[in-house]
């Protein structure tokens, strides 16, 4: 998701990691933050349980969905799909080693709508257990063990994610222990004293370090699996920026894209999930190649997908429905 942000701007699609430094001490997917709400998946029963005992990589596809799309819709490849089984088939037609996703985070104000972690954990990972092994999530283990250093970072996180809804931390903890129990090996992040460092003693340039410190962690932990289990997909899920395959010139050190595009031979898919409520009409949602063609008053009933690049995708979700309490 190529864009203009100033390195001390807070934009939508870039902090999942800071949001969850905030969630406590001892955030790990096995141990949810109170008051952390878990959803099940979208999919029946039967298909979850399928997904869990399938062998990892076996299968070139997710789970068995209509080729056919609703149409094509104008530039930059935009097509049309009834439903988001059909979208993802489509991605997935690039036969991704990784598969890189990233979020606009839900910010204050939109509670109300069912959040972008949430539809890809209810609907998107169910379809994706059949050929997935891990998924590297951009969510911090921080322990205390670094002191000083790792508070100063949560201070960086709090001004990153004031404008932020509360529940986002909650939603990433919720997402890792779903795909464990689809089967799908969960790695949050672990940083070390001296990123946590590198971080605290960056200034007023405090948050580009922190966003050049989630690529880096994110792409090692994503390299590692890769060698652990080469014939197996790759999920990560973050902030769309630090996926990209083609970031601007002043923001290579956020994406972790160009280095696993070219360690996996090109076999490096980004997909950008993007509730349309969350469309702001500014200069950092403008600075996207694909706000100039898209008009989010037509085909509100649908999944419209772009591709602007190769294996560049973006999926803007039909218009939303307010969220089922729990």
């Amino acid at each position: 998701m190529t864009n203009t942000v100033r390195p001390q701007q807070a934009p939508p699609f870039c902090a999942a990691m800071l949001a969850a430094w905030l969630a406590g001490p001892s955030c790990t997917p096995a141990e949810a933050p109170t008051g952390a709400q878990h959803h099940p998946p979208a999919a029946t029963s039967s298909t979850a349980h399928q997904a869990a005992h399938q062998p990892k990589g076996s299968e070139p596809s997710p789970a068995p969905a209509p080729s056919h799309d609703a149409g094509r819709c104008g530039a930059l490849g935009c097509r049309l799909f009834a439903t988001a089984q059909q979208a993802l088939q489509v991605v997935l037609e690039s036969n991704p080693k990784v598969l890189a996703v990233g979020e606009a985070h839900a910010h204050k104000g939109t509670e109300q709508i069912e959040s972008t972690a949430r539809r890809f954990t209810d609907t998107f990972l169910p379809l994706l257990a059949l050929r997935a092994t891990a998924l590297v999530v951009e969510l911090p283990i921080a322990d205390g063990h670094c002191g000083k250093v790792e508070q100063a970072t949560r201070d960086v996180a709090q001004k990153v994610t004031r404008e932020q809804a509360a529940s986002n931390p909650n939603e990433y903890v919720s997402l890792a222990q779903q795909a464990r129990t689809l089967g799908i090996v969960p790695y949050p992040l672990r940083l070390s004293c001296a990123q946590y460092r590198r971080i605290a003693e960056a200034g007023p340039q405090d948050i580009a370090a922190a966003l050049a410190v989630i690529a880096q962690t994110m792409q090692t932990v994503v390299m590692k699996r890769l060698a652990d289990n080469p014939t197996g997909l790759v999920l990560t899920y973050g902030g769309a920026l630090h996926n990209d395959l083609q970031p601007d010139a002043g923001h290579a050190a956020w994406s972790f894209g160009p280095a696993l595009k070219q360690s996996t031979s090109n076999a490096t898919v980004e997909l950008d999930l993007i509730v349309r409520e969350y469309i702001r009409d500014n200069e950092v949602w403008q600075a996207l190649a694909w706000t100039a063609v898209f008009d989010p008053g037509e085909h509100t009933e649908s999944f419209v997908l772009y591709e602007p690049t190769p294996k560049s995708f973006v999926l803007i979700f039909p218009s939303s429905k307010p969220a089922v309490p729990q």
